[in-house]
């Protein structure tokens, strides 16, 4: 009798020991079989579900995030640096000395009087942000619309633009027919005054560059001068790569 109960606890240890064991293995099986159709299915679905377009993609939001940064930065630290030098662009000045003599005073440069002559070493601050200076020679004169003038600008330093110009003499005055004008050397529609002997002084007043500072107010730049953070630019350059 005690053979009997001891062969059977003996069997049944071996059995509940196959069973643990066999459970083990099946469960090692599981760890590293590859995925049936139904964990396909369920991998596909969750991959679709990040994929879905009510999902915010990381890039897109990164984008943004980047556009409204540089666009705080612009209207934070330059709108107001922008509007001081839309500002400072109105008037503009310059000094010179050599043999130069004469007057001459204009509303713009349909409407203009006098005349200058000779040459002289200048300083000063000119049309289209130019500032700096360099060698000037020639001559003009000027009856109203009519206009005669020979001259240039060389040995020029920062960024006043150097230029040779040779008009008909008493040839009508138009805003497209000169190539300074064109190219924002001068301003056509300045208004202003040069006078001097030995020692020349030229001052302007540039009625587009009001209409741009008052533009500025409502974010529009007119003359397309304004300023951007270099932070902006390098992050757009790096975009488009």
């Amino acid at each position: 009798m005690d053979r009997k109960l001891l062969v059977l606890l003996a069997v049944a240890l071996f059995w509940a020991g196959f069973v643990v064991y066999g459970a083990e293995v099946a469960s090692d099986v599981k760890k590293t079989a590859p995925p049936t159709k139904e964990g396909v299915g369920i991998f596909a679905e969750t991959k679709k579900a990040d994929k879905s377009p009510d999902a915010p993609k990381a890039e897109e939001v990164k984008k943004a995030e980047s556009q409204t940064s540089c666009s705080n930065l612009k209207t934070a630290f330059f709108y107001v640096s922008n509007r001081f030098l839309d500002l400072f662009d109105i008037v503009t000045l310059d000094l010179g000395a050599g043999a130069e003599f004469g007057v001459e005073a204009r509303a713009t440069h349909w409407m203009q009087i006098g005349g200058m002559y000779g040459d002289k070493y200048f300083l000063g601050k000119d049309y289209a942000r130019q500032f700096g200076g360099g060698y000037a020679s020639g001559w003009n004169y000027e009856f109203i619309c009519l206009t005669s003038e020979r001259g240039y600008v060389d040995d020029n330093f920062g960024t006043t633009r150097e230029f040779i110009l040779k008009r008909k003499p008493l040839s009508l005055a138009m805003p497209k027919d000169d190539f300074t004008y064109t190219q924002e050397i001068r301003d056509f529609w300045e208004i202003g005054a040069n006078a001097g002997w030995l020692v020349t002084v030229g001052v302007a007043v540039h009625p587009i560059e009001i209409v741009d500072f008052f533009a500025g107010f409502a974010m529009i730049d007119l003359r397309g001068d304004d300023y951007a953070p270099t932070a902006c630019v390098e992050k757009a350059k790096d975009e488009k790569k």
